[in-house]
């Protein structure tokens, strides 16, 4: 059996991924408040946020939100998949 490579997110949509969790993991280190390390933490994860939140209206198809939720119909087949225990 051959494998398939399925692309799910584009190399932003993983960069912005890892880049929040290492600040989440960072800022376990730097947790005081006011502390300066916490603070520039804290703007790198908003402006990640904001490249993300605008991605998604600009990015492609699978990054985008109208690809986040699925439709009722899609949500129907993917269901029925999952109970007939089809990929």
């Amino acid at each position: 059996m051959s494998r398939v490579s399925l692309r799910l997110w584009d190399p932003l949509v993983r960069l912005f991924h890892v880049s929040i969790a290492g600040v989440f993991v960072a800022n376990y280190f730097f947790n005081e408040a006011g502390d300066d390390w916490h603070v520039w933490l804290g703007y790198y994860a908003v402006a990640w946020l904001a490249v993300r939140v605008v991605w998604g209206f600009l990015g492609p198809t699978s990054a985008r939100w109208s690809d986040f939720w699925p439709s009722p119909a899609r949500l129907r087949a993917h269901v029925r998949s999952l109970i007939d225990r089809k990929p």
